[in-house]
């Protein structure tokens, strides 16, 4: 599980198969472009599966979301030159609570762009023919926010989100190894 904050705080992942080890590699704060220049400590490990979440925080410090898509097709190219026997999985950003958000001066993230970023990254994966697991619907209400029993405050989830990341990730596993792309 490699990422920022979000994927960080999921101290559960090994839920997802207690049979296979699952990683942490989430640090806080980390933007696409600081996940690129830790990326050979992931890779070195010459994981099976890679499931990538990164993107918010280049949002929220004001970059456009066709610098998060940029930001991860290094993050993919570099995966697929330094693990290449790597499965990469490119995961949606979540929805946040923008009245509930406030990083200070200087910060932008909102939903419209979450949403902008999310087709960019779709679009490109399925280009570069990698899985996207979109994991937005199922942290969303239905106006588009992050679900408020999920984060107390609009962007970082709370305990209870983590089950359901993790069982759509199972899902998604268990969907490849029947058959599936």
């Amino acid at each position: 599980m490699l990422g920022d904050s979000l994927t960080k705080h999921g101290r559960t992942w090994g839920n997802i198969d207690p049979e296979a080890e699952v990683l942490n590699h989430g640090v806080g704060g980390d933007t696409a472009g600081c996940v690129l220049r830790r990326l050979s400590r992931t890779t070195g490990l010459r994981p099976e599966w890679i499931f990538l979440l990164a993107g918010v925080n280049d949002l929220a410090q004001g970059f456009s979301p066709e610098s998060v898509e940029e930001g991860h097709i290094k993050i993919w190219s570099a995966v697929a030159s330094l693990s290449p026997e790597s499965r990469l999985v490119v995961c949606s950003l979540l929805p946040m609570v923008e009245s509930l958000f406030d990083w200070g001066p200087g910060t932008r993230l909102s939903n419209d762009l979450v949403r902008k970023a999310n087709r960019l990254l779709g679009r490109a994966a399925e280009n570069f023919r990698l899985d996207f697991l979109d994991l937005h619907p199922a942290f969303a209400e239905p106006d588009g926010s992050l679900r408020r029993d999920l984060t107390d405050d609009g962007v970082h989830l709370l305990g209870p989100a983590y089950p359901i990341w993790e069982s759509l990730v199972r899902d998604f596993l268990s969907s490849k190894s029947s058959g599936g792309r």
